[in-house]
């Protein structure tokens, strides 16, 4: 991604970072396991859904 200033970079990124914690105040996280697991079956070529958050 390229940015026309530090500025816009600085700003995209704390946008992320409230999404982020949005994601985890809310409890939509996955263990390190999880996203591995369903990594490896992605890359395996498996068609996959999004992971869900239990």
């Amino acid at each position: 991604m390229v940015f026309e200033n530090q500025e816009a970079r600085l700003a995209w990124e704390r946008e992320r970072l409230a999404e982020a914690e949005a994601d985890i105040a809310a409890g939509r996280v996955l263990s390190g396991q999880e996203a591995i697991d369903w990594l490896d079956r992605w890359a395996a070529g498996e068609e996959l859904e999004d992971p869900t958050f239990d």
